[in-house]
C-alpha cells in the first residue's frame, strides 16, 4: 500500500507534459542517413514525434538560438526563420504565425520540438514508417518539388495564387482530416481543364497546394517540357538522373519518391497523367 501511495504522489507532481509522452526506439532518417541524438531520444507526445531541437535544426542546415527570457528556440538560415516557444502552440515561420498541435517542451533538460513541423517548414518531405518506428525526411524530394512546375502550378503555391492563375475551381470538396499528417485538406476540381488540386490547410487563412493531378485535356507542361502525350522515352531523357528506378514500373515513371515527387502514368508508351506533390501516389 505504501508503495502504491508513493507512486501516485510521484505521478501527481510530475509536469503534465511528462505524463503524456512515451519514449521508444524511434529513428529519424534524413535522405537515407540516420540523425543521431546523443543525449535525448525522440519521444511521441499526443501522437506527435518530438526531437532535440539542436540536432534536427543543424541537420537541416539551420543555426540554433535559445532565448532564455522568452523561452524561445529559433532555427535560422538564409531565407528561413522558424520560431517556437516552450509550452506554447503558437509558432512562426518567417514572421508568419503558425499553430502547432503539440508545442515545443523541455524533456530531461533538452528542448524538444515537433519534427514534422520543423522539416515541412524547411520544405522537406516527411513520411512516418510505422512498421519500423522511423521518421523519414527527404530534402532531395523537396528540392525536386520546389523546382518542378506544371504550367505555372507548383507545390506549396497558396490558394490565392492558384485562383489568379487558373480561376476558381468548378467544384470543391468539404474539408477532411488526415490523421497521418494532423491536417485538414480540400479537393479542388477543374474537370473541364483536366486539373485536380489537393489543398492543405496551414492555418485559418492559408491553404497551399499539397498535390496536383493533370490529365487530358490539360496541356500544361512541366518545366522540362513534358506534358500529356509526351512519350515515355522523352520522360526518361529529361529526368534520367533523378528517376527512382525502384519505385518505377512499366506503366509508371517516378521522379523522387511515391511519398513525394513527380509521377508520370504511361499508357501505350505515352504520358496519360501527371502527379506532383506530397504522397503523389
Amino acid at each position: 500500500m505504501k508503495k502504491v501511495v508513493m507512486t501516485l504522489l510521484v505521478l501527481l507532481f510530475l509536469p503534465m507534459g511528462m505524463l503524456s509522452h512515451a519514449e521508444g526506439n524511434i529513428k529519424v532518417m534524413l535522405d537515407g542517413n540516420e540523425i543521431v541524438f546523443a543525449d535525448q531520444v525522440p519521444v511521441i507526445v499526443n501522437g506527435r514525434t518530438l526531437v532535440p531541437a539542436r540536432a534536427v535544426f543543424e541537420a537541416l542546415g539551420l543555426t540554433v538560438n535559445w532565448e532564455d527570457a522568452t523561452q524561445k528556440v529559433t532555427g535560422e538560415k538564409e531565407g528561413k526563420k522558424i520560431e517556437l516557444y516552450i509550452n506554447n502552440t503558437e509558432a512562426a515561420i518567417n514572421g508568419v504565425s503558425a499553430k502547432l498541435d503539440v508545442p515545443a517542451q523541455i524533456i530531461n533538460g533538452r528542448t524538444m520540438v515537433p519534427i514534422r513541423f520543423i522539416a515541412e517548414s524547411c520544405n522537406a518531405d516527411v513520411n512516418w514508417d510505422a512498421a519500423n518506428n522511423t521518421v523519414e525526411i527527404s530534402i532531395d524530394i523537396a528540392k525536386i518539388m520546389s523546382k518542378t512546375t506544371l504550367g505555372g502550378l507548383k507545390y506549396g503555391m497558396n490558394s490565392n495564387e492558384v485562383v489568379k492563375l487558373i480561376g476558381n475551381p468548378e467544384e470543391k470538396s468539404q474539408e477532411f482530416y488526415q490523421q497521418y499528417s494532423g491536417r485538414y485538406y480540400e479537393q479542388w476540381m477543374y474537370e473541364n481543364k483536366g486539373i485536380e488540386i489537393l489543398m492543405v490547410k496551414i492555418d485559418a487563412d492559408t491553404k497551399i497546394i499539397n498535390k496536383i493531378t493533370i490529365s487530358g485535356p490539360c496541356n500544361f507542361e512541366t518545366n522540362k517540357g513534358i506534358k500529356i502525350g509526351s512519350t515515355k522515352e522523352e520522360v526518361i531523357t529529361k529526368y534520367k538522373s533523378i528517376i527512382n528506378s525502384q519505385d518505377s514500373a512499366d506503366d509508371w515513371i517516378v521522379v523522387g519518391s511515391v511519398y513525394g515527387g513527380v509521377m508520370f502514368e504511361i499508357k501505350e508508351g505515352k504520358v496519360s497523367k501527371m502527379y506532383m506533390g506530397a504522397s503523389a501516389e
